[in-house]
């Protein structure tokens, strides 16, 4: 089968290459915002338990020194938190234009390819227009041998009228 010539396609297999790239571009941000988010989790769950051991140290039998201790690490969990918490909107918003970036790619690309399904439709439309010129031409070189080849019969004569 013939080779559909299609001028665009350079540009089309550029853009299949940019979309596996922003795919796993994607994927990595995503993978970032799991691990981020984990993280962010396992501080908030530390947060807690020292929130609540700080409870009981004030409760019981005060010892200034632990109680200070537990203060300033909630702090520094606190100040850790927030600024995870940042990280991750930040995060958010580089997936969110990854995400375009790549849904504007991938259009691209969809309209790419129906430029080159049209383009092999016009291509063997083209390519049986001159299979049926080929034909035709075989059968009237057919006809015009047989023609040449038959033995001609003699025109009857037709009596004139003076």
């Amino acid at each position: 089968m013939p080779k559909v010539p299609f001028s665009l396609q350079p540009v089309l297999a550029y853009k299949e290459n940019l979309v596996d790239v922003l795919e796993r571009q994607l994927a990595q941000l995503l993978a970032e915002r799991t691990r981020l988010q984990a993280t962010l989790s396992a501080l908030e769950a530390q947060r807690a338990d020292i929130h609540t051991l700080l409870q009981r140290e004030q409760r019981g039998t005060l010892h200034l020194e632990r109680i200070q201790r537990h203060r300033l690490y909630l702090a520094w969990l606190r100040e850790r938190i927030e600024s995870e918490r940042r990280q991750l909107v930040a995060l958010d918003a580089r997936i969110v234009a990854k995400r375009d970036e790549l849904v504007a790619v991938m259009q691209d690309k969809e309209m790419l390819e129906r430029l080159k399904e049209k383009a092999a439709e016009r291509f063997f439309r083209r390519l049986e227009a001159q299979e049926d010129d080929f034909a035709d031409e075989i059968a009237l070189a057919r006809h015009v041998r047989v023609t040449l080849h038959a033995p001609q019969a003699e025109a009857p004569v037709v009596p004139s009228v003076t």
